[in-house]
């Protein structure tokens, strides 16, 4: 994908908004973002870092950090890799996930687990979540980036930080509170479905 989205639309130079936003259609597209899903699969199977399957995390971590600290501090770019979500960075990301996963207790049975683990559950709500409350934000302030932005256009450092955490208590509630409803509604609809007579 990485070459192909290189290929067709970079290497010949982009013209157009559309040729862009095809562009764009690819570097988003899930497909682009295989070797994110396939390590999160490999690692639902096993999640220890020093398991003898995941060894190759103790040579692609490595590599991966290098890269990302070039890209980062030295500005270096490969021509070929599109984009700055991409099979270099995850190995990365990875990483910090199973090391984080192995300093987790492993019973959660204290008030504040319980809040991770359900903070955890509600993830992909908190995500629709954000994303409704971006929209409000975008269409008041006309700024795609959102109140992070706005917090580095006023001069980031304490700002910036400031409505980072205002996004957290906004979006991290309604995430939840949207997955709690969901998952009750749910519930109760498999009930309701389970008390209907079979015809």
């Amino acid at each position: 994908m990485q070459l192909f989205v290189y290929f067709y639309f970079f290497y010949q130079g982009i013209d157009s908004w559309d040729t862009l936003f095809l562009a764009w259609f690819f570097i988003c597209n899930i497909f682009f973002h295989l070797s994110a899903v396939g390590l999160g699969m490999w690692f639902s199977k096993n999640h220890r870092i020093l398991a003898k399957q995941n060894f190759f995390m103790l040579i692609l971590f490595p590599l991966s950090l290098f890269y990302i600290i070039i890209y980062q501090f030295y500005d270096i770019r490969f021509s070929f890799i599109v984009g700055d979500y991409n099979y270099f960075f995850y190995p990365y990301s990875a990483f910090l996930v199973l090391f984080v996963i192995m300093l987790l207790p492993k019973k959660s049975d204290n008030r504040f687990a319980g809040m991770v683990s359900l903070i955890g559950k509600s993830t992909y709500h908190i995500l629709l979540a954000q994303i409704f409350y971006f929209g409000i934000v975008e269409a008041l302030y006309d700024n795609h980036y959102c109140a992070s932005i706005i917090g580095i256009n006023l001069g980031g450092g304490i700002i910036c930080f400031i409505y980072l955490v205002i996004n957290w208590v906004i979006c991290i509630p309604l995430g939840v509170l949207w997955y709690r409803l969901d998952t009750k509604t749910r519930k109760e609809y498999l009930d309701n479905q389970r008390k209907k007579p079979n015809k």
